[in-house]
C-alpha cells in the first residue's frame, strides 16, 4: 500500500505546478473542467507570463483542499482571496465554480468561458471517461484513494463536483450534479449548456470572452491586449489521455 501511494504520487508530481510567483490577477476562467482548460492554463501561464491557478495547483496542498471544500458550502471572499493568492489568474474548478465571487473580489479581472470544441457531447464523453471514473470509481473504491494526498483530491472532486450538495450549489448558483445525475446524459449535457447560458448573463460582454482551444492565440491575446507568440504552436495538453492513462495507473496497481 505504501508502495503503491509513492508510485502514484511520482505518477502525477511529473505534471505538477511550481509554487506561484506574487502576481496580479487578471484572468478568471469560468469554464467547466473537461473544455480545455489545462491547455487554456499553459496558454495564460505563456502570455502573461505568470502561474495561473487550476486543479493540479491544489494536489499536494492540504490547506487548498479543505479551503475549497469549506468554499462549497458557504461563500468566503477573504478565503477565496487566499487560495488563489501569488497567481495571475485561475481557470478550471472548484475556481470556475466561484467565477461571480471571483470577479467581485477582483473587479478588474476579465473572464474567459472556456467551452469544449465537441460540445456538451464532446465534454460529457471526456468527463464521464475521465474526472467521474476517477472520483467514483477509481479514488473512492481503490485503497489508493484513501492515501494523502489523492484522499484530497478525492474529497474536494466530489464535494465540489461530481456529488456535491445541490442545495448548497443553487443558493451559490454552482454547477452541481449528483453521481446519479451524471448517468444521465441529456440531462448532464444540458446543465453543461445552462452554465453556459448563466455565465453569459452574469458577465458583462466587455469583459468576457467564450473560447475553444481550437481557436488558438488569437482571440485570446487580442482579448487581453498581448501580441500573438510568433513561432509558438498554441498549448495543446490533451490532459484527458493523460488522465486516463491516471486512472489505468491505479486500477493496475490496486493489488
Amino acid at each position: 500500500m505504501e508502495l503503491l501511494g509513492r508510485l502514484a504520487v511520482r505518477f502525477w508530481a511529473t505534471f505538477a505546478r511550481a509554487p506561484p510567483r506574487t502576481a496580479h490577477f487578471r484572468v478568471i476562467g469560468a469554464g467547466l473542467p473537461r473544455t480545455g482548460t489545462s491547455s487554456q492554463q499553459a496558454a495564460l501561464q505563456h502570455l502573461l507570463g505568470v502561474d495561473v491557478w487550476h486543479f493540479e495547483s491544489c494536489v499536494f496542498n492540504n490547506a487548498q483542499h479543505a479551503g475549497w471544500q469549506a468554499l462549497s458550502r458557504a461563500r468566503n471572499d477573504t478565503l477565496l482571496r487566499s487560495l488563489v493568492a501569488g497567481f495571475g489568474g485561475a481557470c478550471d474548478g472548484p475556481a470556475a465554480f466561484h467565477f461571480e465571487a471571483l470577479m467581485d473580489v477582483f473587479p478588474d479581472a476579465k473572464v474567459v468561458l472556456s467551452l469544449h470544441p465537441g460540445g456538451s457531447a464532446g465534454w460529457y464523453a471526456s468527463t464521464m471517461a475521465s474526472i467521474y471514473d476517477l472520483q467514483v470509481n477509481a479514488l473512492s473504491k481503490l485503497r489508493i484513494g484513501r492515501v494523502p494526498p489523492f484522499r484530497g483530491m478525492r474529497e474536494t472532486g466530489m464535494a465540489t463536483y461530481v456529488d456535491c450538495d445541490a442545495s448548497v450549489a443553487l443558493n451559490q448558483r454552482r454547477f452541481c450534479l449528483s453521481r446519479s445525475d451524471w448517468l444521465d446524459e441529456a440531462g448532464s449535457r444540458a446543465a453543461y449548456d445552462a452554465w453556459a447560458d448563466h455565465v453569459r448573463a452574469v458577465v458583462p460582454r466587455d469583459r468576457l470572452l467564450e473560447f475553444t482551444v481550437a481557436d488558438g492565440w488569437a482571440p485570446l491575446c487580442a482579448f487581453l491586449g498581448v501580441p500573438e507568440p510568433e513561432g509558438t504552436p498554441f498549448p495543446n495538453m490533451n490532459d484527458r489521455k493523460k488522465m486516463r492513462a491516471f486512472v489505468l495507473f491505479l486500477y493496475s496497481d490496486d493489488d
